[in-house]
This record gives structure tokens, sequence and C-alpha cells, in this order.
């Protein structure tokens, strides 16, 4: 697309003044005044509209607005004139568009775009912009890795309250070099618990965990693989590597808000005699993910989920 032409003079006035009212408007919780002023700084512009300067922005600022307001249809022409002025295969445009997804409800397909842009880019599409969204990816990345059904979140709603606290900053993220070669060992790895070779993933995700620069617990990958090699090691009836294992998934970035971990831990002490430890790891895994994380378990979960049960400590 050739440089943007500039807009009259009184154009420009006349948008600015509208930008800034929407946007006082907004502050004040009137979302209809500012719908009106935001349409009319549109309106502004002289067609062919994007051939000027300020409606490729406007055009990404008009996507956010709807969607931040819960009208995620009344969104899509403004992404669709966002990717025209920008082109569809711009990071921000294909961010925008998996927000506008996840808006939506249509949280397989944010995925599939937030994925995407995660294995392209890393974290770099996703910063500046609500931590939930890769709150979101994490978690959702985190189950299919792990074979769990993804838990849908209960609202497509962004709230204020799950901004993280400054003292808790991202993960570091690993050199290029070595994230792609972890991450191709993790999908070899995955092939092979697939094809039912779980000795043979469990060697490959060691040579991955191996990879990581020490200290090895600040790295997110730290975290999946240890809880993936002890998986492998369970379904090889070692439940004291399993343990082990799941233990060192603790130490690692988001172990201890996983349920998977805490469940997989409370099975392999379970399987080790250890009833009121295996007990208390089975309960943190029901307070994170209820009973769904139980009936994802075909062949041992109800057993684990009488454990709460005889104890009082989950519903009947």
């Amino acid at each position: 697309m050739s440089d943007p032409r500039p807009l009259p003079p009184e154009a420009e006035q006349w948008l600015d003044a509208h930008c800034a009212q929407g946007r006082q408007a907004r502050i004040q919780g009137d979302t209809a005044e500012a719908e009106r002023h935001f349409l009319a700084a549109w309106d502004a512009i002289p067609e062919p509209k994007l051939d000027h300067e300020y409606a490729d922005s406007l055009s990404v600022g008009l996507t956010e607005f709807y969607r931040d307001m819960g009208r995620p249809a009344d969104a899509l022409p403004w992404l669709a004139r966002a990717a025209e002025a920008y082109g569809e295969d711009e990071p921000g445009v294909r961010f925008l568009a998996g927000s506008v997804h996840y808006a939506a409800a249509e949280y397989d397909a944010a995925y599939a775009v937030f994925d995407e842009l995660f294995k392209a880019y890393r974290q770099r599409p996703f910063q500046g912009e609500h931590p939930g969204y890769l709150a979101f990816y994490h978690a959702r990345a985190e189950a299919l890795r792990e074979g769990r059904q993804p838990v849908d979140p209960p609202s497509p709603e962004l709230s204020d309250d799950d901004l993280p606290d400054d003292e808790e900053p991202l993960p570091p993220e690993l050199p290029d070099d070595i994230y792609e070669e972890v991450e191709a060992l993790a999908e070899k790895g995955n092939s092979l618990s697939d094809d039912g070779d779980d000795a043979g993933a469990e060697a490959v995700w060691r040579q991955a965990l191996d990879l990581l620069p020490e200290p090895r617990t600040e790295w997110e990958a730290h975290t999946w693989l240890c809880a993936s090699i002890g998986e492998a090691c369970y379904l090889q009836g070692r439940h004291a590597d399993a343990k082990a294992m799941f233990f060192d998934a603790l130490n690692g970035p988001g172990g201890v808000d996983n349920p998977f971990v805490h469940y997989m831990l409370g099975k392999s002490l379970f399987h080790e005699g250890d009833l009121e430890r295996a007990a208390d790891e089975l309960l943190r895994a029901y307070m994170l993910d209820s009973v769904e994380i139980f009936d994802g378990d075909e062949e041992e979960g109800a057993d684990m989920l009488q454990i709460l049960q005889d104890r009082g400590l989950a519903d009947e």
C-alpha cells in the first residue's frame, strides 16, 4: 500500500476533536456517546478512506472498542478494514482477530490464532495486551499437551482482576535456537506417546529438559516437560519416579497453579501408599479444576474423587 494521503486540515481537526470526546465519554462510562464520537471521527476521513492517514489506526481502534464492549459482531467489519489497511497476515492484525474470536466465545478459533502467533513470535504479540489472553493461551496449550479437554473460560469478559502483580513478571523466554530444539523434541515425544511408546517419549523429553539453561526452574518448559516425563513414568508403573518429576514441576512457572500436576502427584502418592499427602494433592487439583479433572480420567478418576468424598472434601 502506498503512503497514505494527509487529511485536509479541517478534517484532521474534526477527527481529533471527536476522538478526544469519544475517549472522554468512554472514561465516564457513556459508551453510546463514545461510539457516536468515534464513528463521527471515521466519517471525517474523505473517501476512499483507507487511502488517507488515520484510517488504519482508527479501524483498529474501532475493532478494539466493539470487542471490549462485548459486541464482537460489530467489531468484524472494522477488523476487515484493519486487515485491508495493514495486511491480514500482519501480527498485530492477527492478534486482533484472535481477540475478537475470544470476545465471541469462539475459544478454539482464538487459540488457533494465538498458537500460530506464539510459535512464530513467542510472547511478543501479547506484550501490551491484556494478560488474560496469554493466560488463556498457556492454559489451553498445557491442557492439550497433557491430553486433557481444555476448560473454556466462564465468560469472554476480561477483568482487571486478571492483571498480574508488578512483582510477578512473565517468565523469561528461551533463546530461539534452544526453544526450537526443545519444541522439536517435545513434538517427537508427543508422537511417541501417542503411539504408546512411553519409555521412548520419556527419553526424548529428558533430552529436551537437559537443554534448558540453569536454573532450569525459571523456564516455562521446565514445568510442562517435568509434568510430561512424570506422566510417562506413571504410565510405566514407576510411581516413585513420577512423584519426583511432579514435585519438580511444582517448582517451575505456573506449576503450583496447574491442576494436572497436583492431580498426577496425588495419584503417584496414592500408589506409593502415602494416602494423606495424596488426598492433599487431589484436593488442590479439585480446588483448581473442580470435578472436571477427575471426570477426564476414565480409569482412575472416580476412585481418586472417592478419596476426597470419603473425607468430606468433595461433593458426592
